[in-house]
């Protein structure tokens, strides 16, 4: 006799729902089941999946789609090699450059305020006594022999459309002989290479200081508002604005004007304030090629605290969500017009021609907006900002769902987010009003 398994029953429920026009709230009871039947088993196939590459270590993935009731939320892998703990689905970790979302939201909050607009120059906002001693404001970009950094805007800032070079990853010029800020604190924590990096507390003057010392500055991108480059440079100049218009640091401004409202009682500013939960899970950097391993970040005890206002807070894919949801759907940390102008003032960025899945990228004020192309021909837009770690928030409205992901290695060589779309895909998501 035929036997009908729970998934394709299910799937006969929904398809003669869809077909007989039925009421919405059958098509919410049987898309439910639906996902539930099948979306399941897609995300533990995903999260399996990404302990078996060599280079992934611990991953956590939650996916929320309340208008269907539906919530899903796991983690593989050892947390801590040290104690061989397990992951927990409420584990934290680095958010790494996810942060800058809350760094561009307080922004904006002092726009709001009226403290600042968008289009107003550092020579209005900043003097020469916040840069380091023996450098001025307009030395921050030079390019073609002239000086240009008292002309960078706010906006420019928040878009990296501002010229300056990124003080993390980048080099004065692209000579072998040079080490990036983030591969000398690796190569002095491996004991590689002495400078001092691995362990060196950061603070905004020490980080503009060692932008301008190291010949960053006198190697700019480009003019101010030519071309978009991607630079914590940025955003390091944000914060720098952000406590000096509300004479609060940074990591208050976070918990109180983001944190509160969203109702993130877990999260904070690594390096820059006391733990207000627990330390984050391994993260890892693959750096086989240059025959060094599979390195360590946390369990190294590598201080990052140069990610400061470009992405140093610690949290949870849980507290990522109420952050999303805070922010996109219920307008609890931007008014809407705030929001518009977040999500409209966007600079399109090249799309790798080998990708048949992510058909648009645009980065707005501090947030991106991505576009993939499902197997099904299916559209789906998602608004969030990617993190170093494989840190992957990000919502999608029209249905109102939540992804967060993170894989906590800096090297991944699969597009982790189309493979949860595509789950979604199947399971209907997107193709039910």
């Amino acid at each position: 006799m035929f036997k009908l398994t729970r998934v394709r029953v299910l799937f006969i429920g929904l398809f003669l729902c869809l077909a007989s026009a039925c009421k919405d709230s059958d098509k919410v009871e049987q898309l439910s089941l639906f996902l539930n039947g099948r979306a399941d088993d897609g995300f533990k196939t995903i999260l399996s999946d990404s302990l078996r590459r060599d280079n992934i270590q611990n991953s956590a993935l939650l996916v929320d789609v309340p208008r269907h009731g539906y919530l899903w939320q796991d983690a593989q892998g050892i947390a801590d090699v040290k104690s061989t703990r397990n992951m927990q689905a409420d584990d934290n970790f680095r958010i790494a450059s996810a942060a800058k979302m809350f760094t561009a939201i307080r922004v904006l909050q002092l726009v709001e305020d009226g403290l600042l607009q968008l289009d107003q120059p550092l020579s209005e906002l900043l003097r020469q006594n916040d840069m380091p001693e023996g450098y001025t404001l307009n030395q921050l970009n030079q390019f073609a022999n002239e000086l240009y950094g008292e002309q960078i805007t706010v906006r420019q800032l928040l878009n990296h459309t501002s010229g300056l070079k990124d003080y993390i990853f980048d080099t004065a010029t692209d000579s072998e002989d040079e080490v990036s800020l983030a591969l000398a604190g690796v190569l002095d924590a491996l004991g590689v290479q002495e400078t001092g990096a691995a362990t060196r507390q950061w603070n905004a003057k020490k980080i503009l200081q060692y932008y301008f010392s190291n010949g960053l500055a006198q190697n700019a991108i480009a003019k101010p508002g030519d071309t978009f480059h991607y630079s914590d440079t940025n955003y390091v100049l944000l914060g720098i604005l952000i406590e000096k218009l509300t004479n609060m640091s940074l990591a208050d401004n976070y918990r109180v004007h983001i944190y509160q409202p969203a109702g993130m009682t877990k999260a904070y500013l690594e390096w820059h304030e006391s733990h207000h939960s627990e330390a984050p899970v391994d993260h890892f950097m693959d750096l086989t090629e240059l025959g060094l391993g599979n390195f360590n970040l946390v369990a190294s005890g590598i201080n990052t605290s140069a990610d400061w206002s470009g992405g140093g807070v610690v949290t949870n894919t849980l507290e990522m969500k109420l952050f999303l949801k805070a922010l996109f759907r219920d307008k609890r940390l931007l008014t809407q017009e705030s929001l518009d102008l977040m999500l409209s003032n966007t600079v399109p960025l090249p799309v790798s021609s080998s990708s048949n899945n992510l058909v648009k990228l645009e980065y707005g004020l501090g947030v991106m907006k991505k576009a993939y192309r499902l197997p099904s021909g299916v559209k789906v837009e998602l608004w969030g900002h990617e993190g170093i770690y494989g840190v992957l928030p990000f919502y999608n409205p029209k249905t109102q769902s939540t992804i967060i992901m993170t894989l906590n290695q800096t090297q991944l060589d699969e597009d982790w987010m189309y493979r949860v779309l595509k789950v979604l895909d199947q399971s209907w998501l997107f193709r039910v009003p």
